[in-house]
């Protein structure tokens, strides 16, 4: 597939900007590129006004970039109990 083919899809939302890098930080790690979109508008802009950070991957990372995120946060989940 060319690069040109490559479609950015949406993969989670965040209010707060530091939710978002760290989301980004995880997908990195496991080798998954991303990229976040409305980033500076947040600041710039009442919140009312922005739908949020959006945190995009290409869409043939997605399913990977789910199932890393969800097993991320099932971790989480365990570890608060």
């Amino acid at each position: 597939m060319a690069e040109k083919d490559v479609k950015l899809v949406t993969i989670a939302s965040f209010t707060f900007a530091h939710m978002a890098y760290m989301a980004q930080d995880i997908l990195e790690q496991a080798g998954i590129e991303s990229y976040l979109s409305n980033e500076r508008l947040n600041y710039a802009l009442p919140t009312n006004q922005v739908d949020g950070i959006e945190l995009r991957v290409k869409d043939t990372d997605f399913e990977k970039a789910e199932k890393v995120l969800r097993e991320y946060r099932e971790a989480k989940t365990r570890k608060e109990q």
